[in-house]
């Protein structure tokens, strides 16, 4: 049971979140998460979440550089897309999100290879 006392400082809806999913995980409500390891949990969650932004970003980064896509009186573009996150996701964690992986056009994927390349050499101890 989540208390007020540990949301203190933090987001209420992430805290109420870990609370149902372990509920949902264990609905005879056994299982409970102690401050000490919610804490964790969400200091292991912010971390992923960093991580995951700071390379998506990279990758977005590379891919505006090659395909020279510009708006705005030259200014490049800077928005991170769902296929930047996709690629930081198969490549570091071995996770694939099913219709990103493998539906983008043959220029988009080759941008996508390239950046894929650069982040798998530059980032190979950093997991």
């Amino acid at each position: 049971v989540v208390s007020p006392a540990s949301m203190k400082g933090k987001p209420p809806l992430i805290g109420l979140r870990l609370s149902t999913l372990v509920k949902s995980i264990d609905p005879t409500g056994m299982y409970s998460l102690e401050p000490e390891a919610e804490e964790q949990l969400l200091a292991l969650a912010n971390d992923f979440a960093n991580s995951l932004i700071k390379k998506s970003m990279r990758v977005a980064q590379h891919r505006n550089a090659v395909a020279g896509s510009k708006i705005n009186g030259g200014m490049k573009r800077k928005r991170v897309e769902a296929q930047d996150v996709a690629i930081v996701l198969r490549k570091n964690y071995g996770i694939t999100i099913p219709g990103l992986s493998g539906n983008q056009s043959t220029a988009s994927n080759k941008v996508s290879l390239k950046a894929a390349k650069l982040l798998g050499a530059s980032s190979a101890g950093s997991k």
